[in-house]
């Protein structure tokens, strides 16, 4: 188990280019997907990024979880995004509670 280090928010390594892995990036990207379930887990959120572990690479990962709103069958299952593109988005808005783990519990937005 690997659990490393959340940046928070000010970091510059949270705002730094983050790299397109290429499939010859194979164990690389299977260690960064471990380090990231064992420190998502060990700090009980429900996604994290490779950056914000200080691993500048476009991969994220995602494990939702049951709520009142969401369906077992929506959640529990880990879920890999590499070099993810946003395709398409609404011009709707949301106002929604916001849990990044990059925002610790002590830092409040006005």
């Amino acid at each position: 188990m690997t659990v490393r280090s959340i940046l928070q928010i000010g970091d510059s390594g949270l705002k730094a280019k983050n790299k397109t892995l290429e499939k010859s990036n194979l164990a690389e990207i299977k260690s960064v997907i471990k380090d990231l379930t064992d420190t998502m887990l060990k700090n009980d959120i429900v996604g994290i990024a490779a950056p914000q572990i200080g691993t500048n690479i476009k991969l994220f990962i995602t494990e939702p979880r049951e709520t009142e709103y969401r369906k077992a069958d929506q959640s529990d299952k880990l879920r890999v995004y590499i070099n993810p593109k946003i395709t398409r988005y609404s011009k709707e808005k949301s106002v929604i509670y916001e849990g990044c783990g990059s925002v610790g519990s002590d830092f409040s937005v006005q």
